[in-house]
């Protein structure tokens, strides 16, 4: 992985980091008071919502809830008060989603930050269940999802991009488009350190004002979601970053020399 490259306006508008473990048969929300606490001054606003589905594709998306079982946990989102961090915590998983607003003085400020701030909050996260006797999590897998804000690029021109493993040449259409969504699946290789990949472009639903191109100049979202595996012998650190790393190198070679300069591609600290 390249920790060093960065971008003085970097594209990233979105982040996804999501640690996946064994379900936690007996987390209750109560078990989570410990953290609620030490989030307070920082995650502030606290809610609860219906479980979201498993991961197992064979798991249905809703839970039959018997007279003699458990009612089934919620999903814990505990969040900033401008919704820009969110951290949630289900039986089966720590996902934490950020969001990027160069023009509110919140800008990308690298893998390694974000990195960083997940390992906090999941050992938090085990610290705190570990006192009300819950096991530690056996992680399974880690999953990272980027969305970023292409400015003057097609829809079209970033699908064809992603179809034929191109890069994208910024141009603009100067025509109202129908919606278009290109999606491409990459599986794990040796190359790759098995991390599958799923790239989509997208139309930008924001506008660039103009009146030449009016409800033209949309531009494009490109999302990149990687997951892996973690075996026993592994760390989820590692594969986290041989994730983003697996990302990076898509993203770099869909955007090219002539986005990465507009951006203020730099190598620094």
């Amino acid at each position: 992985m390249n920790s060093q490259l960065r971008f003085k306006s970097p594209p990233v508008k979105r982040v996804f980091q999501t640690i996946w473990f064994d379900q936690q048969e007996t987390l209750r929300a109560l078990d989570l008071a410990e953290i609620r606490t030490k989030w307070l001054e920082e995650l502030p606003v606290l809610e609860e919502i219906p479980p979201l589905p498993a991961w197992a594709t064979n798991a249905t998306n809703f839970v039959v809830v018997n007279a003699d079982d458990r009612w089934p946990m919620p999903a814990c989102i505990f969040a900033s008060v401008e919704r820009d961090r969110q951290i949630l915590i289900q039986q089966d998983r720590l996902s934490l989603s950020w969001r990027f607003n160069p023009d509110a003085s919140n800008d990308y400020p690298g893998f390694a930050e974000l990195a960083h701030s997940l390992s906090r909050y999941f050992e938090d996260f085990t610290c705190a269940i570990g006192k009300t006797s819950n096991p530690r999590p056996n992680i399974e897998r880690v999953e990272m999802v980027y969305i970023n804000e292409l400015a003057g690029i097609d829809a079209e021109d970033i699908g064809r991009a992603i179809l034929t493993d191109e890069t994208v040449v910024p141009t603009v259409s100067g025509r109202q488009a129908d919606a278009i969504i290109t999606s491409k699946h990459f599986c794990g290789t040796d190359e790759n350190k098995d991390v599958t990949l799923q790239v989509t472009g997208r139309e930008d639903p924001s506008e660039i004002s103009d009146d030449k191109h009016k409800h033209s100049r949309r531009g494009s979202r490109l999302e990149i979601h990687g997951f892996a595996t973690v075996e026993p012998a592994m760390t989820y650190e590692t594969r986290l970053d041989d994730v983003h790393s697996a990302i990076l190198r898509r993203f770099l070679l869909l955007v090219g020399d002539d986005l990465r300069k507009a951006w203020g591609e730099y190598h620094g600290q």
